[in-house]
């Protein structure tokens, strides 16, 4: 009771100082200067102290009579809305705390640092937290509100966002709801994303955190039952039959197969043979090696990698391609060229 005397006597006297403007909802100070403030420091007390349900009704005068008042209504909005939820398990409260987040979009979604795009994977991660054991409806909403942050953060999205998102994913298609290749496409832009951030990060704590993240999303992959070389088969084949000249398709496909080691399937020899014909260029060679390295046709291998490294200009690729034809033409007993491509191999390496 001190404590609210104290705060009270204190915003009253502030208030006095608030020069005359016309007092709009859409204002700073809402309808009322004086009972915003003053019902902003007793509701933020409140939650100081973990008490949520007397934070409740100063939250409220302020959310709904000021609601462009300051980021902080909508930062312990969240915090309150969670603490009811743990209290009292009702589902109330998370129709609640989306109306929050919403809200936040509208009076502050142009914040700089904290963009609508941000804001949006909260929302999204909340729901899909307080849903994904129950609700499948919730949850295709929270992937898509989860797939429209990552589309507008790019690579400022969260790994705790991109992580909820293929959890939601592998969810979703295991209920039918969608399709396997929609998986696929997920883990390859996620796992690009994370190449990008971990290359670009320099604090080595924040990229163990991202290195941890890119783990979940293999992790998550993996268990989404969408990953092993015959369901690939299963889901590409067709496609690729009927699209062969889609060079999307044939990058993604070739992609996949090869993350998973699949380069002695069927379907790999087609497509990276048609990738071949329809792009005869470094990469095209390679992936034909690695199929005939997977075949032990050591003599085919040799020559896609010679015809790779004629034409690769990536020199860390190039190294690769060298250590490869190095460690063929050694099981070969041709020891002299072996260590050339292994000299060039380190040489480039050290370059």
């Amino acid at each position: 009771m001190k404590t609210r005397f104290t705060i009270a006597t204190v915003v009253l006297l502030l208030s006095s100082m608030f020069t005359l403007k016309a007092q709009t909802l859409e204002s700073k100070y809402g309808l009322d200067s004086a009972q915003t403030v003053l019902n902003a420091s007793l509701y933020v007390e409140m939650v100081k102290q973990k008490n949520y349900e007397e934070a409740l009704k100063g939250w409220r005068y302020v959310y709904n009579n000021a609601p462009a008042f300051q980021k902080t209504t909508y930062i312990k909005g969240v915090t309150i809305m969670r603490g009811m939820l743990r209290k009292t398990k009702n589902p109330k409260y998370i129709d609640t705390l989306m109306m929050v987040y919403d809200q936040r979009i509208k009076y502050f979604g142009k914040d700089r640092k904290y963009p609508e795009g941000w804001i949006l994977g909260r929302k999204g991660s909340d729901m899909f937290t307080y849903n994904k054991k129950s609700n499948i409806a919730a949850m295709k909403e929270a992937y898509s509100i989860l797939k429209k942050s990552i589309e507008m953060q790019q690579l400022e999205s969260d790994a705790s966002v991109i992580n909820n998102t293929m959890e939601a994913s592998g969810v979703l298609v295991k209920a039918g709801e969608i399709e396997p290749e929609e998986v696929i496409d997920n883990y390859l832009l996620f796992m690009d994303m994370a190449k990008k951030q971990i290359d670009a990060e320099t604090n080595e704590s924040k990229k163990e955190n991202l290195e941890n993240a890119r783990k979940n999303v293999e992790q998550i992959f993996f268990q989404a039952g969408v990953a092993d070389c015959e369901t690939l088969s299963n889901i590409f084949t067709a496609k690729f039959e009927a699209n062969k000249d889609d060079m999307v398709l044939i990058n993604k496909i070739l992609r996949m197969l090869n993350r998973q080691e699949c380069e002695d399937g069927a379907l790999y020899a087609m497509v990276a043979e048609r990738k071949y014909e329809l792009e005869p260029n470094a990469d095209a060679a390679h992936n034909l090696a690695k199929m005939f390295i997977k075949k032990k046709e050591f003599g085919k291998s040799k020559n896609y990698l010679e015809q790779a490294i004629e034409l690769e200009e990536d020199a860390e690729i190039k190294a690769d391609l060298h250590y490869k034809l190095a460690s063929i033409q050694f099981l070969q007993g041709q020891l002299s060229a072996s260590k050339s491509n292994a000299l060039k191999a380190a040489n480039l390496k050290q370059n």
